[in-house]
């Protein structure tokens, strides 16, 4: 697992900016998460070369299904105006990797400089 995030688009700004980075907490299980909380997942739809892509979105909504204790994640990044399908929703236990607890802004910018 990897162990710092650094955001790459602009899907979250103003909270979270390209450059920043993101802290995680390892201990926060999947059936622990709230509204609200930004956390870092795999989404269920591929991209063309066949590949999930990884993502750091908000806890838009969380739906627990009366026939089972499993519960589905929609995310949405918080410039976006709704949830993209196949990204942001379904999120699923296998899909979550780790939840943010807060940025370090800009420090990731130093992985782009060139010397």
């Amino acid at each position: 697992m990897n162990p710092l995030y650094v955001a790459i688009s602009e899907s979250m700004v103003p909270n979270l900016n390209i450059g920043d980075i993101v802290v995680i907490n390892r201990n926060v299980p999947f059936d622990s998460l709230n509204l609200r909380d930004i956390i870092v997942f795999t989404t269920s739809g591929k991209t063309k070369e066949g590949e999930h892509k990884t993502i750091v979105h908000r806890i838009a909504d969380i739906e627990t299904s009366r026939n089972s204790a499993t519960s589905i994640i929609t995310t949405r990044g918080d410039a976006n105006p709704r949830p993209v399908a196949l990204m942001d929703y379904p999120i699923k236990g296998q899909n979550y990797i780790i939840k943010v607890v807060f940025t370090i802004p800009r420090v990731g910018m130093l992985s782009t400089w060139h010397f």
